[in-house]
């Protein structure tokens, strides 16, 4: 009994060479003794994987073992559970911890914590949760349990719920660096960095040897924009595993975010190069070459800005008149202001290849009227005398007051929604027409003052084509009504170097 005692201290310690050596002692000198048996068997399970044994660990045997099957006891059921399942042999590690819960009922929640962990590994979430409220009903401290329920409990988005088991957890064991990571996790997963980064810490202050730990506290600081300590934690985690995936992407994003831009689509470029003996759609590898080209998108964009503060229409300004309402200049601000002679509208604009253009977004002032004004993007078709709008979304005060988005496809009805929400008059807003896509995918995205009014909506013909796109401001009314608006800072984002 005191060799086993020494043992089970040396074991917590992580001691394991030593603590199978005073278990066998234990063993050899009590053959019946059923914790020292369970010790010899559970810590040469796990030498043999510290030592980079296969997956499957070696089953257990020996002199000291070899006793008739209907003597053992609780001890013994758990661990050849465990060794059960290390051989992938999960009916056989059921078995074992069913028996162990009715061996000793007094102890069944380690072995209703064992169940609770093999449900889930086999995919079936709702008897592990079964099966880890029975182990805290039997031990309500059963720190194991504890932090099964919280992690059972954030798969189904009840955050509070996990959150208060995990710290449970950590309650009955201050150094449970499992749950600290788990805190850990949940809380980059809901956009708290900083509480994301002290747990994180805490966890690898306890054991600096995990890889994924580290790479995930990278990501979390790579949030916290500490790129200098972000790479410090990608370099940590590659050290210990020099093909981590997400320590690498991480290293590439650090080199990107301190403006190497060779440099980080070089390492992603590496990235899917060391995983190319994986399917082409791993997802490591479809990540990595998804990111490549976004940075190239990235770095092909250019934002032109035009703040208006001068006397004339210039830049490449174009203007449309002739129904009444004139373009001008006033108080730093382009504007259309005038009385409709003619049913019609009035533009100033700007061109661009569709293929180009990303966004037209600018501040938009108008005075109480009752006609259409706003911002537009178009691609029009030239007839003799005439002109085809063939694809447009705009977003504009409609003549009723209320703020609504048009949209214009080739061959189909117009259609135009009310936002069911009023335009403001008589101040300044932002309004946004952003187009994502190329060609046939080409989707539009409409903005109020950075809020989206309507997001990703299908508008093939205003992109991915290289004949000229509109962007500008708009009026249209009828004979008679007057208007007034203005329009200032405007800024374009387009791919290209014109």
């Amino acid at each position: 009994g005191i060799r086993v005692a020494l043992a089970d201290a040396l074991f917590a310690l992580g001691e394991l060479q030593e603590a199978n050596s005073i278990y066998s002692q234990a063993s050899n000198a009590d053959l019946s003794h059923q914790r020292a048996r369970a010790g010899v068997w559970a810590t040469q399970l796990l030498l043999s994987r510290a030592q980079g044994a296969t997956a499957t660990a070696p089953r257990a045997t020996g002199a000291d073992l070899s006793v008739d099957r209907a003597s053992e006891g609780f001890d013994l059921l758990v661990v050849r559970g465990f060794d059960a399942f290390l051989a992938d042999d999960f009916d056989g590690a059921r078995d074992h911890w069913t028996l162990a819960v009715e061996a000793d009922p007094l102890r069944a929640s380690v072995a209703l914590s064992a169940l609770s962990f093999l449900a889930q590994f086999t995919g079936n979430d709702e008897a592990a949760m079964g099966f880890v409220e029975d182990s805290l009903e039997r031990d309500p401290d059963n720190a194991y349990a504890l932090y099964r329920r919280g992690r059972l409990l954030g798969l189904r988005d009840d955050y509070e719920g996990a959150r208060a088991s995990l710290l449970a957890a950590l309650d009955q064991e201050i150094d449970f660096e499992d749950a600290l990571v788990a805190l850990g996790e949940m809380a980059f997963n809901l956009g708290r960095f900083d509480d994301a980064e002290r747990y994180l810490e805490r966890a690898l202050s306890i054991d600096p040897d995990r890889e994924e730990v580290h790479s995930l506290r990278g990501l979390n600081l790579l949030r916290l924009e500490r790129i200098a300590d972000a790479r410090d934690s990608f370099d940590a985690a590659l050290k210990l595993d020099s093909t981590e995936p997400a320590a690498r992407a991480g290293r590439a994003w650090c080199a990107y975010l301190n403006g190497n831009i060779t440099e980080a689509r070089i390492q992603l470029a590496n990235l899917d190069e060391a995983r190319r003996n994986l399917p082409d759609d791993d997802s490591w590898r479809t990540w990595t070459r998804d990111q490549i080209e976004r940075i190239k998108d990235h770095v092909e964009k250019v934002e032109w800005r035009d703040t208006f503060n001068r006397t004339r229409l210039i830049n490449g300004w174009l203007t449309r008149e002739g129904v009444g309402p004139i373009v001008s200049m006033e108080d730093g601000a382009v504007k259309i202001e005038g009385s409709f002679n003619t049913d019609g509208s009035t533009q100033v604009f700007r061109e661009y290849l569709s293929s180009d253009f990303v966004s037209f977004s600018a501040n938009v002032w108008l005075s109480p009227t009752n006609v259409r004004a706003g911002l537009f993007i178009a691609r029009e078709r030239q007839r003799r005398q005439s002109r085809d709008v063939i694809g447009e979304a705009s977003v504009s005060r409609h003549k009723d007051g209320s703020l609504q988005v048009r949209f214009i496809r080739q061959g189909q009805p117009v259609v135009e929604t009310d936002m069911q929400q009023p335009l403001p008059v008589g101040e300044w807003v932002r309004l946004s027409i952003e187009r994502e896509g190329s060609s046939s995918d080409t989707t539009v995205t409409i903005s109020l003052d950075g809020v989206p009014l309507v997001e990703g909506v299908e508008v093939p013909s205003v992109g991915g084509t290289n004949s000229p796109l509109l962007i500008g401001l708009f009026v249209e009314g009828q004979t008679g009504r007057e208007v007034l608006v203005k329009m200032d800072d405007a800024a374009v984002i387009y791919r290209g170097n014109r």
